[in-house]
C-alpha cells in the first residue's frame, strides 16, 4: 500500500489528506452530527479533486434502500429524486456498488446499461460520469461514496486512491455514528428496565401497604359483626358497636376511593370538568365541611382568600384538593395552631395557599411527603393512611398545576398550589 501512494499521490495530496482527516476526526471527537461529519468528507475530496461532485449514501440493511449522508454540491432536487432507491444489478453507479459489494465505475452515464432508469434523471442535471466506492463497517456494506462529473470521465490512478482514502474516513465516522447508536440504545434500554423493575417494587409497596390498611377496618367490621350476632348486648352498647362498625367502613372507603382516583389519574381516565373557578367559593366550602373536625382538635382554621379571586380548575377536584391538604394541615398541626387559606396571584397564574402554624417538617422528609402511605412517622394516635397529599399532587398535576411546600421546624409548614388563570 505505501509504495501505491507514493506512485499515485503526490506530495501536497498526502498533506491535504492529513489535515482533512484530522478534522474529521476532531468533528468526530466533538460530537458533531453524522450529516455534518460526513459533508466534510465530501468536502474535502470536492476540494481535491476540482470540478467533481461528491456524495454519501446510507444503506438501509432492513430495507435494502439508500438515504441521503451528504451531498454539499449536488442539486437538492437531484438528492431528493434518489432518496430510499433500492439496491440492485442495474440501480445506476451507486444503488448497483451497495448491491455488488464492489466499486462501479460508470465513466458516461449516456452509454451505461445500469443507469437505464436514471438517464433522463442525470441528463436533467447536466451529469455525465458516476464512480461509486462501497463504504465498509465491521465486514458490511453501510454505504456508498459517489463522485460525479458534469462531462465523461474516468478516474486516474491518483483519484481512485483519493476516493479509496477518502471512503475509508467516511466509514470511520458511521462506524462511530453506528456505535453511539448502539451505546445510547443500550444505556436507554437500562433505563427502562430500572425504571420498570422500580414501577414494579412501587406497585408490590402499593399493593403490600394497601392491604395492610384495608385489612385493620375490615377487622373491625367482623369483629364488630361476630359480637352482634352472637351476644346480647344493650341498647347502648349496640349503638356503640353500629358506630364503630360505620366509622370503619367510612374508612374503608375513603380509602379505596382515594386509590381509584389515583389509579385513574395515573391510567389517564379521570375526567375533568375544567372551566373559571372562583377560588373564594372552593375554599369557603372546604372550610365550612373541616370547620367542625378543626374545633375538636383546637385548632382555628381561617379563610384569607378575597373575593374576585379565580383560577381555571375542575370546582369538584379543587376542592378534593383543598379538603385533603386542610384536612392533612390539622391532623398534624396541633391543638393550638392555625390554619390559614390564603392566595396570591401573577399575571398567569393563581396560587391557593394552605399554611399552617404547627410544628413543621424536617428538610430530610419533605421527599417523603408525596410517596403513598408514608406519613413521615406518624404515631398511630394520627389519623390518616397516607394517600391524600399523594392524590392532592396527581389532581393538581392532572388539571395542569403543580403542587409544592416549603417547612421549617418549629415554624408550620406551607402547602402551595399553583394553577393557571382563567
Amino acid at each position: 500500500m505505501g509504495a501505491a501512494i507514493a506512485v499515485t499521490l503526490r506530495h501536497e495530496d498526502t498533506l491535504e489528506l492529513l489535515d482533512g482527516q484530522a478534522s474529521v476526526l476532531q468533528r468526530i471527537a466533538d460530537g458533531d452530527s453524522l450529516g455534518e461529519t460526513l459533508c466534510s468528507v465530501a468536502l474535502l475530496l470536492e476540494q481535491l479533486m476540482p470540478g467533481s461532485c461528491c456524495t454519501v449514501l446510507l444503506l438501509n440493511p432492513e430495507s435494502r434502500t439508500l438515504h441521503h449522508g451528504a451531498a454539499p454540491s449536488l442539486p437538492d432536487t437531484y438528492s431528493s429524486a434518489i432518496e430510499g432507491m433500492s439496491i440492485g444489478p442495474v440501480a445506476g453507479s451507486c444503488g448497483t456498488a451497495a448491491y455488488l459489494q464492489e466499486p462501479v465505475i460508470v465513466g458516461d452515464i449516456v452509454n451505461d446499461p445500469r443507469w437505464a432508469d436514471f438517464q433522463q434523471l442525470a441528463a436533467d442535471h447536466g451529469l455525465r460520469s458516476c464512480w461509486s466506492t462501497p463504504i465498509w463497517s465491521r465486514s458490511q456494506v453501510v454505504g456508498t461514496f459517489a463522485v460525479y462529473h458534469f462531462d465523461p470521465h474516468l478516474p486516474t490512478g491518483r483519484e481512485s486512491e483519493l476516493v479509496s482514502r477518502v471512503s475509508y474516513l467516511a466509514s470511520l465516522a458511521i462506524n462511530h455514528a453506528d456505535g453511539e447508536r448502539e451505546r445510547r440504545a443500550r444505556l436507554e434500554a437500562d433505563a427502562a428496565r430500572e425504571a420498570a423493575d422500580a414501577a414494579s417494587r412501587t406497585k408490590s409497596a402499593f399493593i403490600a401497604n394497601l392491604s395492610h390498611e384495608l385489612r385493620t377496618p375490615l377487622q373491625a367490621i367482623t369483629g364488630f359483626t361476630e359480637l352482634l350476632s352472637t351476644l346480647s348486648l344493650s341498647g347502648e352498647r349496640r349503638q356503640d358497636a353500629l358506630r364503630h362498625m360505620e366509622q370503619a367502613t367510612s374508612h374503608l372507603l375513603t380509602i379505596v376511593e382515594d386509590a381509584l382516583d389515583i389509579s385513574r389519574v395515573e391510567a389517564g381516565t379521570l375526567k375533568l370538568d375544567m372551566k373559571r373557578v372562583d377560588v373564594l367559593e372552593v375554599t369557603t366550602e372546604a372550610v365550612d365541611m373541616l370547620s367542625p373536625i378543626a374545633e375538636r382538635s383546637g385548632v382555628v382554621l381561617a379563610n384569607a382568600v378575597p373575593v374576585r379571586t379565580e383560577c381555571f380548575a375542575d370546582h369538584l377536584r379543587l376542592r378534593q384538593v383543598l379538603l385533603n391538604l386542610v384536612a392533612n394541615a390539622v391532623r398534624y398541626a396541633g391543638r393550638g395552631s392555625r390554619v390559614t387559606i390564603s392566595t396570591a396571584q401573577s399575571d398567569t397564574h393563581t396560587s391557593v395557599v394552605v399554611s399552617d402554624t404547627g410544628p413543621g417538617i424536617a428538610q430530610s422528609k419533605l421527599d417523603r411527603l408525596f410517596i403513598p402511605f408514608d406519613r413521615l412517622d406518624a404515631d398511630g394516635d394520627v389519623p390518616g393512611v397516607g394517600l391524600g397529599l399523594v392524590l392532592a399532587q396527581q389532581l393538581v398535576e392532572a388539571m395542569g398545576g403543580q403542587i409544592c411546600v416549603t417547612s421549617e421546624v418549629g415554624r408550620g409548614a406551607q402547602f402551595t398550589v399553583e394553577l393557571r388563570r382563567p
